[in-house]
């Protein structure tokens, strides 16, 4: 009998550290979900821009309006880019980010995940690097809003191009 209240003492207390450390890898995950998608709205250049801006710039043309009448409504959005971080490796790098823009408020918010300034699109080397991609998305309550792909640069001496960009913005329910 001692072996058996033993080995339940022993399987109930890995249980609860199983748990306790499942609970803490879960607090750091975002969900969304919704069943309607209600529109979608693209936008493309096959022009390059360029920044060596250290603060985010507007991508020019990659930015699209959403107006949320009441309750709230999910906003998934991709965005797809060749592009070149000049610069010597190590020196730098190009980062991208995609914001709603409050058009009364003029609150700026990061959607999912939010990096915060530190979502490399691509590090300094000089070179064109082919195709990159994101996707992020967030729950928005009712307003008028610009969801806007920005761009900046880390390190001195660094710049960003980015061509051929396709960018997309679903609205769901």
């Amino acid at each position: 009998m001692q072996g058996h209240l033993r080995l339940f003492g022993f399987t109930a207390a890995s249980l609860l550290v199983a748990g306790l450390f499942a609970t803490g890898a879960m607090a750091a995950v975002l969900s969304s979900a919704s069943t309607t998608l209600l529109r979608i709205d693209n936008r493309s250049n096959n022009i390059s821009q360029s920044t060596t801006s250290s603060t985010f710039v507007d991508l020019t043309g990659a930015n699209v309006p959403v107006s949320i009448a009441s309750g709230a409504r999910l906003i998934r959005t991709r965005f797809t880019a060749k592009s070149r971080c000049d610069g010597s490796p190590g020196s730098g790098n190009c980062m991208v980010r995609i914001v709603a823009f409050n058009t009364a408020t003029l609150a700026v918010t990061e959607l999912d995940p939010a990096g915060g300034g530190e979502f490399i699109f691509q590090p300094a080397n000089g070179t064109w690097a082919g195709a990159h991609a994101m996707e992020r998305s967030r729950r928005l309550s009712a307003g008028n809003y610009r969801i806007k792909v920005q761009f900046a640069v880390t390190g001195i001496m660094v710049g960003s191009t980015l061509d051929d960009w396709h960018f997309t913005v679903e609205t769901f329910q």
